[in-house]
């Protein structure tokens, strides 16, 4: 079983002082663990170490005990504005990742055909990502992260931008995948009820610098997963209590 870790990891900047104190996060294969806080804390920032796309001023960030010293092909990541590349069709954004190793033209078509068909984009090869709607273009940005069979898909906001109908299929879309692909998942975002919905574990932030002030073990998207519906769940009283506990750790704990 793969392992992420961020181990006491501290970063700060000049303009802004510390952002993450002594951060400690692990996420392991068939995790789904979600980050909240408030605005600001250094949700993104913890974000990027994962990544590889900063490099903390402590601690260290590790997969499977190697130390990550930039960006890497076991890990993956779905930004908030999608960051598909506009001049190329929705073909060739996904496919991005097996060009870059040197797929064949035929292999890497058919495999990106395949993956937009799981995106449910089955026949959206050829047009250009400029036309697509928010949710459609969010739909490209995954297909393009999981075609690169990452071991570790990090997502900063993906579905913030999505108005409520859309962001409700996606968050399914999202755990349908998750459920597929046994990779991890370690997510941002601001909305309780998306992370008591998606995540096996919820983690909350304090203002910056970021540090964790809790942790709320959860099963719904495994019962998502497993064919319940989202709505059905949220009409649990189960849910309800999760709920309740995960505002107050968010609400009364976040305080600055």
């Amino acid at each position: 079983m793969a392992e992420l870790l961020l181990d006491r990891v501290a970063i700060g900047f000049p303009e802004t002082g510390p952002v993450v104190d002594r951060l400690s996060l692990a996420v392991a294969s068939g995790d789904f663990v979600v980050v909240l806080g408030p605005s600001g804390c250094g949700k993104s920032t913890l974000l990027r170490l994962a990544a590889g796309f900063a490099r903390p001023d402590e601690g260290a960030v590790t997969v499977d005990g190697a130390p990550v010293t930039g960006p890497g092909a076991d890990r993956a990541m779905v930004f908030q504005d999608d960051a598909l590349f506009p001049w190329a069709d929705v073909r060739d954004n996904v496919a991005l990742a097996l060009r870059l190793r040197g797929v064949s033209r035929r292999e890497r078509h058919a495999a990106a055909a395949a993956m937009l068909a799981r995106v449910g984009l089955a026949g959206a090869e050829r047009r250009p990502v400029t036309a697509l709607s928010g949710g459609m273009r969010q739909r490209v940005g995954l297909a393009r992260a999981l075609l690169a069979d990452p071991r570790f898909l990090l997502l900063d906001e993906p579905l913030g931008a999505l108005d409520a109908l859309t962001r409700e299929a996606m968050q399914t879309l999202l755990i349908d995948l998750w459920a597929k692909a046994g990779a991890g998942f370690l997510m941002i975002t601001h909305s309780v009820d998306e992370a008591l919905l998606m995540a096996t574990r919820a983690v909350v932030l304090s203002p910056r610098p970021a540090r964790i002030v809790d942790t709320v073990e959860l099963g719904f998207s495994r019962r998502i997963a497993g064919g319940e519906s989202p709505r059905a769940i949220r009409r649990d009283p189960a849910f309800e209590e999760a709920r309740e506990r995960l505002l107050a750790a968010v609400t009364e704990r976040t305080a600055a």
